[in-house]
């Protein structure tokens, strides 16, 4: 939620987790007692006054990712998509077939992170993070789904 209104943006993320079902839920937030009731509520927290300290200091801590997230082309993309699908999960990675020029270079399962490897066995809802041309990108998250 990106309200202004600090006092309203608790309500609506608690109608959209609570009522809605929603599992991620970002909120801006700048008072640190918002931030600690957001945060208690599970909802992530950008708070918009350390976002810039915050961005530096991972350009400084890992130039050569800053560098790769700003530089990528418009043909390029990131994604991270959950695994839904019957089809994939129990396979290794070896067994995917990603499209051409795709490489999944991180795997979450149950708050774990896994560095993939081709013997890494897919279940469903793993959260695949993976990169390469936007076209075959958008097609391996159309398969995971």
């Amino acid at each position: 939620m990106l309200l202004r209104d600090e006092e309203r943006n608790p309500k609506v993320c608690q109608v959209v987790r609570g009522e809605l079902g929603m599992d991620r839920v970002v909120s801006r937030a700048d008072d640190a007692t918002q931030i600690q009731l957001l945060a208690g509520m599970g909802v992530q927290v950008i708070n918009p006054s350390l976002s810039p300290v915050v961005e530096l200091e991972y350009l400084l801590l890992y130039p050569s990712v800053s560098s790769l997230l700003t530089d990528l082309e418009d043909e390029h993309d990131i994604t991270e998509v959950r695994l839904t699908s019957h089809d994939l999960a129990g396979q290794p990675l070896q067994e995917l077939e990603p499209p051409q020029g795709v490489m999944i270079v991180l795997v979450r399962r149950n708050g774990d992170v896994i560095h993939p490897q081709g013997r890494t066995v897919l279940h469903i809802g793993d959260r695949l993070t993976f990169t390469g041309g936007v076209d075959a990108v958008r097609e391996l998250a159309q398969r995971c789904a």
